[in-house]
């Protein structure tokens, strides 16, 4: 069943094309099988494969096989390649910029995009663009909270938009004793760095 047009993007005729050109425009310098992409996406194996044979009959990703494993890459050789990475860094790329300066910082233990950008990435909401983004960074005492935002407001200057941070300590994390954290927890969130992340309901 074809999904609804991102609200974010709703230029992509579904949202599952939207997440799989991110994950091909901004975040793969090398070709990616399926798998790793539904992974990347939650996007079933089978909705990908359509899309893929869709843009490769448009000539915008380029598809290998290595044995009977499909290998998927943007064809950065298209002309119509460097626009679409330019739209889709104004757009979906604040999670790119974010990841780009948050992870791997000393003392991180999770960011998330959450609230209105996070329900329209996910598809729970429609609605226009948000002016601004909301991002909950978990950090323990070796990360100061001035160097998240700081980091947050130059990746918020690279797409144009407000970049507002709220950091938090793991036990407050853990611990969701506020409404605000409970609020956050149950509400849709994106990961900004998934390989260290922990999730609302991890470790708990």
């Amino acid at each position: 069943m074809q999904t609804a047009p991102p609200p974010l993007v709703p230029l992509f005729r579904s949202r599952a094309q939207a997440l799989l050109l991110e994950q091909l425009a901004l975040y793969r310098t090398q070709p990616a099988t399926l798998n790793e992409l539904a992974d990347a996406t939650g996007v079933s194996y089978h909705a990908l494969y359509k899309e893929v044979r869709r843009l490769e009959q448009a000539g915008l990703v380029t598809v290998g096989k290595i044995g009977n494993v499909l290998q998927v890459a943007l064809d950065r050789a298209s002309p119509a390649a460097e626009p679409l990475v330019a739209l889709l860094e104004a757009t979906l790329g604040v999670r790119q910029h974010l990841a780009h300066r948050l992870c791997g910082l000393d003392g991180l233990v999770g960011a998330w995009i959450y609230g209105s950008w996070a329900a329209r990435y996910t598809g729970v909401e429609d609605g226009p663009a948000p002016q601004d983004i909301d991002v909950l960074v978990v950090a323990d005492d070796r990360l100061p909270a001035r160097q998240v935002r700081d980091a947050c407001a130059a990746a918020g200057r690279q797409v144009a938009r407000e970049v507002n941070a709220v950091v938090v300590a793991p036990g407050e994390w853990d611990r969701a004793d506020s409404g605000f954290l409970r609020e956050v927890k149950t509400g849709p969130l994106v990961a900004i760095c998934p390989a260290t992340s922990r999730g609302p309901d991890d470790g708990r």
